[in-house]
């Protein structure tokens, strides 16, 4: 009796571990929305989510992970939160695709991997007009990661 009662209380436990991991990603996509758009609270949410375990298999984390970064990148209240998060953006929408290549949101990954590539260019002229060469040229090396049959990148890079 004592080990039925034990197995139960570490189901329950487990069970509830993983139901509050899916809570932080939903919660996450909540505060993404427009009518709340609580940047620092969804990143907070989506980065435990892609880390534990019963999260970070799934191709939903991960996008929703990418749609909170690139939606950080040049928010004008968050904007300052994480100065990676076009990589970061990037990095997610990749490994959603990883785990899940016929993802249902495939359409629109492919459609923001192609605006995140119009956000490094765009970056990569203003660090080249600041004379942040070094930062201009990684930049440029985004895009071509992303596009690589870009042809205005390459140029700027040789600039």
């Amino acid at each position: 009796m004592k080990r039925l009662l034990s197995l139960s209380i570490a189901i329950i436990s487990l069970s509830n571990v993983v139901m509050a991991q899916q809570n932080k990603v939903v919660s996450a996509w909540n505060y993404y929305k427009p009518e709340y758009d609580l940047l620092d609270k969804a990143r907070t949410n989506i980065d435990e989510a892609s880390v534990h375990e019963s999260t970070m298999g799934k191709a939903k984390t991960w996008y929703y992970r990418g749609l909170i970064y690139q939606k950080i990148y040049k928010h004008p209240k968050y904007g300052n939160l994480d100065e990676m998060a076009l990589e970061k953006a990037y990095e997610s929408y990749k490994k959603a695709l990883e785990l899940e290549p016929n993802y249902e949101n495939k359409d629109v990954i492919e459609q923001n991997l192609e605006i995140l590539a119009g956000n490094f260019f765009a970056r990569g002229l203003d660090e080249f007009n600041a004379k942040t060469f070094d930062r201009s040229l990684n930049s440029f090396q985004w895009v071509l990661k992303i596009s690589p049959n870009d042809s205005k990148a390459p140029l700027h890079s040789a600039l």
